[in-house]
Formats: C-alpha cells, structure tokens, sequence
C-alpha cells in the first residue's frame, strides 16, 4: 500500500459544535474548563469520523503523548495524526505513515515581535524576513513552518536549534533527511503548514462543516527536507 493520507480542516462554531454533540456524545467532555471541553469534543469527534469515513477505524483509538506532547495511537501504531487548531478553526491530519505534522496561526501582531524573531530565527531567517513585503504574512509563514516540521520530529520547541529553513531555496535543513513541508499561499488571515513524508504527495486537504467534506483547492509552497548542515547560534 502506498502512502495515503488526508487533511481535514474545520470552523469552531455553533453549529459543529452541535455536530459532535450529536455525532459523539460518548466522547463529550466535563473535566476541563468550557473552551478547553469543546476543543477536545470537536478534536476528537473529528478524529473519529476521519478513521471511520477512511480507515475502517469504527471508534477513536486510545491515545497516548510522547515526552513534548506529540500523539499517538496506543493501539494502532501504523496510523499517524497530528491536530491543530485556533479560536476560530482547527485542522486534523491522519495518515498511514509517519512522522506527520500540521500547524495553523492566526495571523496579528504579538508582544516583542524583535524579542521572538531573534529567540526563534537564524539570522538568515531573520535577513529573508526583512525582504518580505508582508511581515506579519512572512513572520507566520517562517513560524508556522518551524512548529508543523518539530511537530513531525515530535520534539517540540525543543528542536527550534537544529531547524533552519533557506526560504529562498526551498529547503528545510534539519532532522528529516525526506518528506516536505507544504505551505498554503492561499489564505492572508491565517498561517497554515504541514509536513508530509513522501514529497510526492500534494496535501488531501478537505473542509468540513459538521454536515459534509468538502475538497478545497489551495496553492501550496513546497519545502523540501534534506539533512543537516553547520548551524550558527541561535537563542532559544
């Protein structure tokens, strides 16, 4: 079997709300605070329907997390997924290899945005930033890049110093020595990125509404992974 995969991405709102209430009322949660408990309904309820319409997964596996948070399922090794989410959307990715990741990012201004580009980029970074028309778009784009490949990695932010992305050539220099980085040049209010282990697979990329999958078209920037090279300092 070769490489399959597919991507879901979903609005947070009433009415998906009220689609995982009813669709998986055994996966409801009341431990955590409101925002926290519909986060984890609507997650997990996603998840569930993407294994049952795909993968011939009937109930949502056990899932366990690794040392920085990455998930896994206990039970079914040979499937990879990794979520993200927003306020105001979130997006699954499921596959039948690994390492996966995915990361999204509201695009606005932060605190210190100096103090976090020089904590979080290389100067080379940094330099290729300054080039952008757009900083907010670019500083994303470099951040959301970074957070889906150490997702894959599943070393967290832990792994910010052994990542370097040359976004004038396309190449992300780290751990992942195959597999690509796929940057969505479609959206301008968020920042979407996801990594796939087989670089000649383009993203499945779906919506979903709480009543139907639909496929949506986007234009993606691919990054490709190759191994390391000398790094310089980095603050982190």
């Amino acid at each position: 079997m070769g490489f399959n995969h597919i991507i879901v991405q979903m609005p947070i709102h009433t009415t998906t709300l009220k689609w995982a209430r009813c669709a998986s009322p055994h996966l409801i949660q009341t431990e955590y605070s409101y925002k926290r408990n519909n986060y984890l309904l609507l997650s997990r309820s996603l998840l569930e329907y993407i294994l049952q319409q795909y993968f011939d997964i009937p109930k949502l596996p056990d899932i366990a997390y690794l040392e920085h948070g990455k998930p896994n399922f206990i039970h079914h090794p040979e499937i990879a997924f990794n979520i993200t989410h927003t306020d105001t959307t979130m997006a699954i990715i499921v596959a039948n290899a690994a390492p996966v990741g995915i990361d999204i990012e509201t695009i606005k201004t932060r605190k210190n945005f100096q103090g976090l580009e020089e904590r979080v980029l290389y100067a080379e970074e940094q330099n290729w930033l300054k080039q952008q028309p757009n900083y907010l778009e670019a500083f994303f784009t470099l951040w959301s890049s970074k957070e889906a490949y150490l997702k894959a990695t599943g070393t967290g932010l832990s792994g910010l110093s052994s990542l370097e992305l040359n976004m004038n050539q396309h190449i992300a220099h780290g751990t992942l020595q195959q597999g690509s980085l796929y940057i969505d040049k479609t959206s301008r209010d968020e920042s979407f990125v996801c990594y796939l282990p087989n670089k000649n697979s383009k993203p499945n990329l779906y919506t979903f509404n709480g009543q139907k999958l639909e496929l949506s078209v986007r234009e993606w920037l691919e990054i490709e992974c190759c191994s390391h090279y000398p790094y310089k300092d980095i603050k982190n």
